[in-house]
């Protein structure tokens, strides 16, 4: 018998919800220098095969599938997004760090484009890849200031769901204290 009224219609068939999958960010601060900038984080561009929130995985080079009854807890380009804000926040580099719909006078905007960021399978091996190309763009002169390629990989323990999104944390664990050393270093002059 259903307790909750809208359960009942959520159980009527023999659906089972899809596992849920989140990305995490990197714990702790980077450390380094601080600086007075401001960031704003935009949400990155992707492909449609990207912009979703089901898991990707490339069994050959030109075929994309996604991991059965599993998605991310958000949209991808969101969930990247969030994280990002995260990290940059956690680092304590910046006087304030947000995404587009915060109220910052920003400095910087970050805007990128998530190129790749799946699992590759090649034989017997599984292997996460990410692929992110990020620009640092002026807030006032709206010029770019700096634009850099930034990937990662992690070998996953085998093809399987949970063995890949841990490797795809792992590939972005390595690669976020990089994006936040790169941009803490962006030479623009922060408004007083």
């Amino acid at each position: 018998m259903c307790v909750a009224l809208s359960g009942c219609a959520l159980l009527g068939g023999s659906k089972k919800s899809p596992d849920t999958y989140d990305l995490l960010a990197p714990i702790g601060g980077a450390g380094g220098h601080r600086t007075s900038l401001q960031i704003i984080v935009n949400t990155p561009s992707a492909v449609r095969s990207l912009g979703t929130d089901h898991i990707l995985v490339k069994p050959a080079a030109a075929q994309l599938v996604y991991f059965p009854n599993s998605i991310w807890s958000d949209h991808l380009p969101k969930l990247v997004q969030a994280r990002l804000v995260e990290s940059l926040q956690n680092s304590k580099r910046f006087r304030a760090v947000g995404d587009s719909r915060d109220k910052i006078d920003a400095d910087v905007q970050v805007i990128s484009n998530i190129r790749a960021f799946q699992i590759e399978v090649v034989g017997n091996a599984a292997t996460a890849r990410i692929e992110m190309f990020i620009k640092l763009v002026d807030d006032d002169s709206r010029r770019t200031v700096s634009s850099r390629k930034f990937t990662a990989f992690e070998h996953a323990a085998d093809d399987s769901t949970g063995a890949g999104v841990e490797a795809l944390n792992r590939a972005f664990h390595k690669m976020v204290p990089s994006i936040v050393n790169w941009v803490s270093r962006v030479k623009v002059y922060a408004r007083s």
